[in-house]
């Protein structure tokens, strides 16, 4: 039984017999003797229930500090919540500014293979072009005609000199090549050798052969189906032959003019 069952029942048995004072013990005692059992007796009632009192109070006591400490973790454990919510807040404001970004990024992406897509079948488009066009002069025989004013030739050193097949090194500051002839990684084939070095930008770019101006392939300072600035030179003495020359940062040739050797500039 706990203190305070022991406590209820005490004021309990207090209503039903009567609380007996220390004068109604002396006044109804019959003796001396009498008197003294019965203020003995009283007396150990008195102690039991001060001691049920004492302990009762303790108990209250106690649990008065169980509730202050459970009190206490109850805020503790309310803040730690208010801070997880405040932290899932962010993690899901973060978690949708990472969509976006990640949307944005998917479309970016997409654009720019749509614009390589664009770019790969343009230059697809005006190498079959190119390819029917060294077909066509090869079955006529012949190149293109054509005459024209020359437009002030300027030596550029040093000379470039023809090889034993009739043909020359178009950027005679440098033979570094960046990228060759053939199938390349990615499983496209490069229809051209990319020639450059660090210096060469602006360098004169001089024909490979003796030859005429294509004006039907001829590009300056636009996008040129991928080729960007660029011209194409029709051999002299090898009807259904052309050299292309792309990629420059300039062009001072012009349609129909003929170049020949040593002073046949493009750029």
């Amino acid at each position: 039984m706990c203190i305070r069952d022991r406590y209820m029942g005490r004021i309990r048995g207090i209503y039903i017999a009567g609380e007996a004072s220390f004068l109604d013990i002396l006044l109804n005692a019959t003796g001396v003797t009498d008197f003294l059992d019965k203020a003995m007796i009283l007396r150990s009632i008195t102690m039991h229930d001060k001691n049920l009192i004492d302990k009762l109070e303790s108990e209250k006591e106690s649990l008065n500090n169980q509730q202050t400490e459970l009190n206490s973790k109850k805020e503790d454990l309310q803040k730690s919540k208010d801070e997880l919510n405040n932290k899932k807040q962010e993690l899901n404001k973060l978690s949708e500014e990472s969509g976006i970004k990640l949307n944005e990024l998917q479309s970016n992406q997409n654009n720019i293979n749509n614009q390589l897509k664009s770019a790969e079948n343009s230059i697809e488009k005006i190498s079959s072009q190119i390819e029917n066009y060294y077909k066509n002069k090869s079955k006529s025989g012949g190149g293109s005609g054509g005459g024209g004013n020359n437009p002030t030739p300027t030596p550029t050193p040093p000379t470039p000199t023809p090889s034993g097949s009739g043909y020359a090194w178009p950027v005679p500051y440098t033979r570094n090549l960046t990228q060759t002839y053939g199938p390349q990684r990615g499983g496209y084939f490069h229809k051209g050798i990319d020639i450059s070095a660090g210096g060469v930008y602006g360098k004169p770019i001089v024909a490979a052969h003796d030859g005429t101006v294509n004006p039907d392939w001829y590009s300056n300072g636009t996008w040129g189906g991928g080729y960007g600035t660029y011209c194409m030179i029709d051999n002299d003495d090898r009807p259904g032959y052309s050299t292309l020359s792309a990629h420059m940062s300039s062009i001072v040739a012009v349609s129909y003019t003929h170049l020949t050797l040593p002073t046949k500039r493009i750029v």
